[in-house]
């Protein structure tokens, strides 16, 4: 899909492979299927393809599965906005609605009350609600929707089935402090964490600014909670030897 979306500027390479096998089975933790798993953190230098590669998943895994809410949190609301107009993007194009019968925004349809009614997707800056489309070309709700936003905003009474943190720090010096790490490890206890539902998955992707950073906080915690979760890291430069199966 994302060679027939993005062309020739789409290099399928070792660790995308890598880490889509990881959010595949995030993906089959989330369905009830066998071989899933629950929490998964990807620590991965910038400019590495992590987000394109989340929204990539987002819109697949909705494609798959139009019932899904998927929540998106990141350091910022306008970077958040650009998740919404990017998964937009690759599910607009003629090769995933080729793949998926999960469509997006406003569309045209009969109502079933009322063939003068038009069918409206909830469809703003932040979210956007997404209906199957049947053979007969009736757009159904399904109960799928993205919602994408900062860390802590806007969750109050949104459960997720995937919930994904991409970059919860800012920059360097938000990560040094101390107190802004604090911040972000309340607002993901309190508020990213208790939205989680009985069979949720959370996919945490950053570029590793600091050793307590929200990867260093939520691993430890995943560990002793016995939770079934993946660790993936891709530091820029090797600090450790050479693993026997590399």
């Amino acid at each position: 899909l994302a060679r027939q979306v993005f062309g020739a500027v789409w290099q399928d390479l070792w660790y995308t492979q890598v880490i889509s096998d990881h959010l595949e089975a995030a993906l089959r933790h989330v369905r009830g299927l066998s071989g899933g798993i629950q929490k998964i953190c990807i620590a991965i230098p910038m400019q590495h393809g992590k987000t394109t590669m989340l929204e990539m998943f987002i819109a697949r895994a909705l494609g798959i599965d139009p019932s899904l809410r998927v929540i998106n949190s990141t350091y910022s609301v306008n970077f958040a906005r650009e998740r919404i107009t990017n998964c937009q993007r690759i599910m607009n194009s003629n090769a995933y609605k080729a793949a998926f019968t999960t469509r997006y925004g406003q569309s045209s349809a009969v109502s079933d009350d009322d063939d003068r009614a038009v069918d409206k997707v909830r469809n703003t800056a932040n979210m956007f609600a997404v209906r199957k489309l049947e053979p007969n070309g009736k757009l159904v709700d399904m109960g799928g929707s993205f919602l994408s936003t900062s860390l802590g905003a806007s969750l109050n009474g949104r459960p997720y089935d995937v919930g994904l943190i991409d970059d919860p720090h800012k920059n360097m010096e938000e990560a040094a402090s101390e107190a802004a790490r604090r911040h972000i490890e309340e607002r993901y206890d309190a508020i990213f964490l208790s939205r989680q539902q009985e069979r949720s998955v959370q996919i945490i992707v950053s570029s590793r600014l600091h050793p307590n950073d929200l990867i260093g906080y939520v691993v430890p915690r995943w560990a002793k909670a016995g939770v079934s979760h993946a660790i993936l890291r891709f530091p820029a430069i090797l600090d450790e030897p050479n693993s026997p199966y590399d």
